[in-house]
């Protein structure tokens, strides 16, 4: 559990930020859902509620969600919803109950960088970037991979408009428990595949993908070479969920299915 000295309204951004770099045991406070299981002492717990970064807005290229805004929210929202059949708003509804995603906030589950996580996974086939306080957007990928300036605030989610075909699959012991493992697949003119709960956080496939750029042809026997090569890619391991040889299979198979299904949807003339 966690345990804060003092719980501190932040007035701005700018005083936010501030107070993180005075104190290393300072840290923002999110939706707060995994504080019970969290064991840290903090000095200073800084809540942003007061800052207006639960909003979800939108133009016709993109898509700007703050960083306080829930899950539920998220998942509700006929912009997301409409994003690659629906995938994204499908990953999030995996997560947890109804309760829960009504306080759990999307930047507190893109700053925390879990393992476990359902919605980093789909997030990374997209086009997407995270607005960080004082002046820096950087790709979400990039953003995983750095260990970064824990001072620097997570204000936004930016998620670029796209046309294409989604899928996302989540395997769970039983409903409402973390994954043993997740996939999701992203096509427009290109294709992305990421796999989660390996149990390392989500990670892009890189060299599957370019069997899918170097063919002409496209069917179950392609498809079942990049789900093998994603596997082969990727670091798999084992916890009290699964093997790394039930993982992989896991993976493997769900590559292979998602790539059917996406594809199907696809235009032939845009494969």
């Amino acid at each position: 559990m966690v345990h804060v000295k003092e719980y501190y309204v932040a007035t701005s951004l700018e005083d936010a930020h501030q107070r993180l770099k005075e104190n290393p045991k300072n840290a923002l406070l999110g939706g707060g859902t995994w504080m019970k299981y969290t064991h840290r002492i903090l000095n200073q717990l800084i809540d942003l509620s007061k800052l207006g970064l639960s909003a979800i807005e939108e133009d016709e290229k993109q898509i700007t969600i703050g960083a306080l805004t829930t899950l539920r929210d998220m998942e509700v929202h006929q912009s997301i919803k409409a994003l690659g059949d629906g995938f994204l708003s499908q990953a999030l509804g995996s997560i947890m109950g109804v309760n829960f995603r009504h306080i759990a906030t999307i930047g507190g589950s893109i700053f925390s960088k879990f393992s476990f996580s359902d919605i980093l996974t789909p997030l990374l086939t997209l086009n997407v970037s995270v607005k960080l306080y004082p002046d820096e957007i950087k790709p979400l990928e990039a953003f995983l991979e750095d260990k970064g300036d824990r001072t620097k605030i997570l204000t936004h989610l930016i998620i670029e408009k796209q046309e294409g075909h989604g899928y996302f699959k989540k395997v769970a012991q039983v409903i409402n428990d973390f994954c043993v493992v997740n996939v999701a697949i992203f096509k427009e003119k290109e294709t992305k595949i990421a796999v989660g709960g390996r149990p390392q956080r989500a990670k892009l496939t890189t060299e599957a993908i370019k069997l899918i750029k170097d063919s002409k042809t496209f069917d179950e026997v392609l498809f079942t070479k990049v789900a093998q090569q994603g596997v082969q890619e990727l670091r798999f391991g084992e916890d009290d969920r699964g093997s790394e040889s039930y993982r992989k299979l896991l993976a493997e198979t769900y590559i292979a299915r998602g790539l059917k299904e996406v594809y199907s949807k696809w235009w032939y003339p845009f494969i």
